[in-house]
């Protein structure tokens, strides 16, 4: 009679440790749905902001594009202006007159306002290549930690699933001894 009471509280304490070790498990299944979510959440959220700032960096890069357009486009023209002015500064180089020496000097004025205002494009030009590079080399970096944080996710990842794998061993190993002790 004591070994069947005996062997009925064995029994006991090997169902109340198989339903902690399944509580167990339950949780820590739980927990590894959480962290997927999680995990999940964050990676769309990296994306977004990824796709956000890809798109905000190719509006600006379009931006400067038209802007550089523009740039040359007055260049070109004051470029063209200013051999106009030289061909009449050629022209008038014979001219004995006063009023043709006042236009002389009016020629003149406008090549050095031409010339002065074609440095300040090119300056331009110079500033909007520099702009763009750096937008290229801010891209690049951001692309650098979306790479990172992929990495980091996936290693999670990686550590969530040998965790889950580790804990099935333990509760099959124990299932087997509980069995073995039957």
């Amino acid at each position: 009679m004591d070994m069947i009471y005996q062997e009925r509280q064995s029994r006991l304490r090997l169902e109340q440790y198989v339903t902690k070790i399944h509580e167990r498990m339950f949780a820590v299944e739980q927990e590894n749905l959480i962290m997927k979510t999680k995990i999940n959440l964050l990676e769309n959220k990296t994306y977004a902001f990824s796709d956000i700032i890809l798109q905000n960096l190719q509006n600006e890069t379009d931006l400067l594009a038209v802007n550089y357009q523009v740039v040359l486009k007055e260049q070109i023209d004051y470029s063209k202006r200013t051999l106009a002015v030289e061909r009449d500064i050629n022209a008038l180089k014979n001219v004995n007159s006063f009023s043709e020496l006042k236009q002389i000097n009016n020629s003149t004025s406008d090549c050095s306002q031409l010339t002065h205002e074609l440095h300040i494009l090119k300056s331009d030009v110079n500033d909007l290549k520099l702009d763009s590079i750096a937008r290229s080399r801010t891209l690049s970096q951001f692309l650098g930690k979306v790479m990172l944080m992929k990495k980091n996710v996936n290693q999670s990842f990686r550590r969530i699933n040998m965790t889950q794998e580790s804990l099935l061993q333990k509760v099959q190993i124990m299932a087997s001894k509980g069995k073995s002790s039957d």
